[in-house]
């Protein structure tokens, strides 16, 4: 599966909410109101859709990119654990 990270210039709810609609929840992962992180095996393309940032019923400004599994910081260990799900 792929990670997606997923950056709106405003927080708005409907971002969150569409993504948890279209993604099982376990691969949705809120780290502020502005990012969040998806797993799927689905396109940027279509990450963008479910999120509200293209599309005919987009109502969100933003952008989706691909992570590529390379990571450093610090941060909730929650993050790291949801990250090494994703690999295995």
């Amino acid at each position: 599966m792929n990670t997606f990270a997923v950056m709106i210039r405003e927080p708005e709810a409907r971002t969150l909410e569409s993504l948890n609609d279209q993604y099982e929840p376990d691969n949705v992962y809120q780290i502020n109101s502005t990012t969040f992180l998806v797993r799927t095996k689905q396109l940027a393309e279509a990450v963008s859709v479910a999120a509200g940032i293209k599309g005919e019923d987009r109502f969100a400004s933003g952008v989706v990119f691909k992570l590529n599994r390379s990571y450093a910081g610090y941060t909730a260990r929650s993050l790291w654990e949801w990250l090494q799900e994703g690999e295995e």
